[in-house]
């Protein structure tokens, strides 16, 4: 028995390990508190020591957690492990509605593994949103089923029922978000790594698929042949606004479309990627930019175009250049970075228009800034003479 071990956050408050019996019949007990959850378990088995093998029955299994509910074990479970062999029977913790189980069947030659969830509502989450998701519902069902041996196979099914997200704009208003649901599917067998996502959120979308060929991957991952598609479509802007507060207005949209090849160490992407902003404000900072629009478009090789501009106040700012999808060459880019009187900051206490000719570039070595910023006007104003 034990209190208050370790430091800091990761203080166990207390904990408790009693076991009774002699090694063929056996029982174990284990309480555990935490700040962040408190653990009980107990379990009856018998140690073989010739062959290190334990077998016995986990009867309890109690997880509370201060903020994700408090879990229980739905049935005893039955556990053998030895170097030789490992098992576990369904074990399922349940609390409430949602359900989390897993089974194992291991040998050195191969065995199998499976997981799932089942009945995860998304409001869960709603504790680690900001204040301004008021109401957040669907319900997350996921599967991961494993083949295990030399070569390791595994299919992954995640579905998201259709739902609502709602958030307060001000005191007095509310909107509503209809998602339709989505999902992930993966698989990795004998042929290839494949992936299929798909997400629907009020007139927003996101789809994309990918394929990698197995004996390439085996073979060496950074060279592995890639092939996807990525299509994607954001439109609620407002939504941005409840998760990221310091943005007081946005309206615009940024929409996708990728082919993407090469490898997976040196893709190829070929389409573009807009961002299209008519007004983006961020008052606590003091910017406040118009015609905010910024395009990033490829031919299918590892370059990049880059190409974009936005309006604050009088003036505007543009940026043109190329980057490279190389990561042996640190992800190289070259930036030039040009306006006139743009309106860098817009405070009540102050004002500040700046001139910039910067040329910005990136590579294994780092960021480098060459150029000058001229600051043509500055006005600020003091409530009092200190």
């Amino acid at each position: 028995n034990g209190t208050n071990l370790g430091s800091g956050d990761d203080l166990v408050e207390t904990l408790g390990l009693t076991v009774e019996g002699p090694l063929d019949a056996h029982r174990i007990q284990l309480t555990a508190k935490h700040p962040m959850a408190e653990v009980r378990l107990d379990a009856k088995g018998a140690l073989t020591l010739d062959e290190s093998q334990w077998q016995g029955k986990l009867g309890r299994l109690d997880l509370d957690m201060t903020d994700w509910g408090n879990w229980r074990l739905k049935a005893p479970v039955t556990i053998l492990a030895s170097p030789a062999q490992a098992k576990v029977a369904p074990l399922c913790l349940q609390d409430s509605g949602t359900a989390l189980c897993s089974e194992l069947d291991w040998q050195p030659g191969g065995g199998s593994a499976k997981a799932a969830l089942s009945g995860f509502s998304l409001e869960r989450l709603k504790r680690v949103l900001p204040d301004a998701v008021t109401a957040l519902s669907g319900v997350i069902h996921a599967d991961v089923a494993a083949t295990l041996g030399p070569q390791l196979s595994a299919d992954v099914d995640l579905t998201l029922e259709p739902g609502h997200i709602t958030y307060q704009v001000d005191e007095d208003r509310e909107i509503e978000i209809t998602h339709r649901g989505g999902g992930v599917k993966s698989s990795l067998d004998q042929k290839q790594l494949a992936a299929n996502l798909q997400l629907e959120v009020g007139e927003s979308g996101l789809n994309g698929k990918l394929t990698i060929p197995r004996a390439a991957l085996d073979k060496d991952p950074a060279t592995a042949p890639v092939q996807g598609q990525l299509d994607f479509d954001f439109k609620e802007w407002g939504l941005i606004t409840a998760f990221v507060p310091v943005i007081e207005e946005s309206q615009g949209e940024v929409r996708g479309n990728l082919t993407i090849d090469g490898t997976v160490g040196t893709p190829k992407a070929a389409g573009q990627v807009v961002l299209d902003m008519a007004k983006l404000l961020i008052p606590g900072l003091g910017l406040d930019f118009q015609d905010l629009k910024v395009t990033v478009s490829g031919a299918g090789d590892e370059q990049l175009r880059v190409v974009g501009g936005v309006s604050s106040g009088p003036g505007r700012l543009d940026v043109d250049g190329e980057a490279q999808l190389d990561a042996t060459r640190g992800w190289p880019a070259k930036l030039t970075i040009k306006g006139d009187r743009f309106r860098a900051v817009n405070l009540e206490e102050a004002m500040v228009f700046v001139s910039p000719d910067l040329s910005v570039s990136h590579d294994d070595k780092g960021l480098h800034v060459r150029g000058s910023v001229d600051i043509p006007e500055t006005r600020i104003h003091l409530n009092e003479i200190p």
